[in-house]
């Protein structure tokens, strides 16, 4: 991410072939100033309890651009990681710091930006990359579990266990692997057009009606 795209204290700073890979976002917030009020700028989140809730220690605005640009459906990532790609979506929200509270952000550990996240899939009505989501979410879990070394101290029947726990995850992330892939596969129309972003052009006419509310 570093050195492709910039948070300044106002506005995301990117060139019209950056801005391309979010012009199909839901709320395109990468064209707005980082102190926009989106539930202004989008009158319809009002419409949705959860957009409307404070959030302890967090910028409403902040972690609002982070759900959207994390979870939108039309954004294709180029990093195939989850965690990384939160950590993107955190930066290109406007978070500068990974702070106690971003942190627990991004690991799900805050009932009110869950809700918003929730909120978010419902307005998008595709269950399957719900789905996916939340394979690549339980997926990340099985990950930290398998790579935590198995304590020396433990003994034999305990470290066998544990062995035997990180062999039935090894399993279950390949299945949660094939699922994903079958998403994708049938989201995108192939595994080519998976990995593909597209260049499209912005113009000005274009990039005005991307700030109507939809």
């Amino acid at each position: 991410m570093s050195g492709m795209l910039r948070c300044w204290s106002s506005v995301i700073d990117m060139d019209k072939l950056q801005q391309a890979r979010f012009t199909k976002m839901r709320y395109p917030v990468y064209c707005l100033p980082l102190d926009k009020d989106l539930l202004k700028q989008f009158p319809s989140l009002q419409k949705h309890d959860a957009f409307s809730k404070e959030v302890p220690g967090m910028n409403r605005n902040l972690v609002l651009r982070y759900i959207f640009f994390c979870y939108d459906q039309s954004i294709k990532w180029e990093t195939p990681e989850f965690k990384e790609r939160k950590k993107q979506a955190a930066e290109l929200a406007g978070f500068k710091t990974m702070d106690r509270h971003t942190v627990q952000m991004m690991n799900n550990a805050l009932e009110e930006v869950n809700d918003m996240i929730v909120a978010f899939f419902r307005l998008q009505h595709y269950r399957k990359y719900r789905m996916k989501i939340m394979a690549l979410e339980l997926l990340d879990q099985y990950h930290k579990i398998i790579m935590e070394p198995i304590r020396k101290k433990l003994d034999d029947d305990k470290r066998a266990r544990a062995a035997n726990l990180k062999t039935d995850l090894m399993l279950k992330c390949k299945t949660l692997d094939e699922l994903i892939c079958q998403i994708d596969e049938e989201y995108y129309g192939s595994s080519e057009e998976a990995d593909e972003i597209e260049n499209i052009p912005i113009s000005p006419e274009n990039l005005s009606k991307l700030t109507e509310d939809v």
